[in-house]
């Protein structure tokens, strides 16, 4: 008691208010704060001990249904490097743990996808031909030859040919019941003995039309390619993989002979890849996701001095996003409430802040895909910056009447949900602490 008030009397009062500790972690923290830099309340990637926050807060996380988690250090949704292994299915209401783009462990949240590629790490099943055309050999296909990155032997290999003529083909592909939308698909490769390229394709089998990119893999590690596109027009529609030189098909090319692991074929509705929905011999639906943290009902934060901020990773699969964070008084799910904050992006690219229901906007352009997100609100202005790129400040916001008690990651309460790795989320009453 006695250390106490000599420490008083002579240490400065923080005029910021208090500044909390974690004593394990001997970390100075915000008010609330979620997957920092530190690690302090996150538990391993993949695993299945639920993380908390900085000082130990509880997450309310809901999925019904699996999902995967990628392990790999090199970055939330990895597209390289990924070891056998590295992917992991996680059970009902199991949050993912995943590293995000600078090796910080946050949350992957995602939105509800469906994978409508029947029998996703079988290739050699009767759903997919193997077809040689124009004079080029039909591809070798080989069931279960190697171990793929669920750790499992499930990965197929397929002995490619050549296609240096026109319209030749050396494919293994699957014609599959989709929608008229825009898809995006790929499978994880590796090479059997050595690197190579080949051929992913999407083709609309009553349109005529059809797209290819050209993954290149290597022998060490686990390669997802990057994402083909297409806009079909039509339910049928056709993925394969190989070498392929058809104008119809457009950028595919003779990728040459070659010798590949293949595991893991997706093809989704949406603008971006999302981590990989297995399947069997009908299409699955990964379910959405929420997170959400109780500050509870003492919470001293209101809508008229507030400040948040998030590291969002995308690994360049998700080009265009919607809906951040927020932080509210109402229920967790609330579409409004008496004492709000949210951070969200337009579908045209700007970040917007809001302070209240009522209150205006503080808008920015993007100019590149968001990695730190921040926005404050006062008693006079709500502003705010992505990458260090600041929003032009709205007008005052709307008070709220009640303290704000929930923080909600990777929704907010328009009908908007994001799909990435969030870390080093932060809220304060003070902006610097939140930046």
């Amino acid at each position: 008691m006695l250390l106490a008030l000599l420490l008083a009397q002579v240490l400065p009062a923080n005029p910021e208010g208090p500044i909390f500790t974690n004593p394990a972690a001997m970390g100075r923290y915000a008010f609330f704060e979620a997957f920092p830099s530190s690690g302090a309340g996150t538990s391993g990637a993949c695993s299945t001990t639920p993380p908390t926050g900085a000082k130990g807060e509880a997450l309310t996380f809901a999925r019904t249904g699996n999902a995967t988690c990628t392990r790999t250090a090199s970055g939330g949704l990895a597209t390289t490097g990924i070891a056998n292994g590295d992917l992991v299915v996680m059970s009902a209401d199991q949050p993912r743990v995943e590293y995000d783009s600078a090796g910080t462990l946050g949350l992957l949240v995602e939105s509800s996808r469906t994978n409508y590629v029947l029998r996703s790490q079988e290739l050699a099943n009767g759903v997919w031909v193997a077809l040689g055309a124009g004079g080029a050999a039909a591809p070798t296909v080989t069931a279960t030859y190697a171990t793929g990155p669920d750790n499992g032997t499930t990965a197929t290999r397929v002995q490619v040919n050549a296609c240096a003529g026109v319209s030749q083909a050396s494919v293994v592909y699957q014609n599959y019941t989709g929608t008229a939308a825009a898809f995006v698909g790929a499978p994880y490769l590796r090479g059997t003995s050595g690197s190579g390229t080949i051929n992913v394709y999407f083709y609309d089998t009553t349109a005529g039309t059809g797209n290819a990119v050209q993954c290149s893999f290597v022998a060490d590690s686990w390669t997802r390619c990057a994402p083909v596109s297409k806009a079909f027009a039509n339910t049928t529609h056709r993925i394969g993989f190989g070498c392929l030189n058809d104008a119809v098909v457009t950028s595919s090319t003779n990728t040459g002979a070659t010798d590949v692991l293949i595991y893991g074929a997706q093809s989704e509705p949406g603008t971006y890849l999302t981590s990989y929905i297995p399947t069997t011999s009908a299409a699955v639906t990964r379910n959405a996701e929420t997170a959400t943290f109780d500050l509870g009902a003492g919470s001293p934060l209101r809508a008229e001095s507030m400040s948040m901020a998030l590291t969002h990773t995308l690994s360049g699969l998700n080009p265009g996003i919607q809906g951040v964070m927020n932080v509210n008084a109402g229920s967790s799910g609330a579409t409004s409430g008496t004492d709000s904050m949210w951070a969200y992006f337009s579908s045209g690219g700007s970040l917007r802040c809001l302070a209240s229901v009522a209150s205006a906007t503080g808008t920015v352009t993007l100019v590149t895909t968001p990695a730190r997100t921040w926005c404050s609100s006062t008693a006079s202005s709500v502003s705010g910056s992505s990458n260090g790129v600041a929003m032009a400040s709205s007008g005052a916001p709307t008070p709220g009447a009640q303290p704000a008690r929930w923080v909600n990651v990777g929704a907010s309460p328009f009908p908007y949900q994001n799909d990435g790795v969030f870390s080093r989320v932060c809220v304060d009453p003070v902006p610097t602490r939140c930046r």
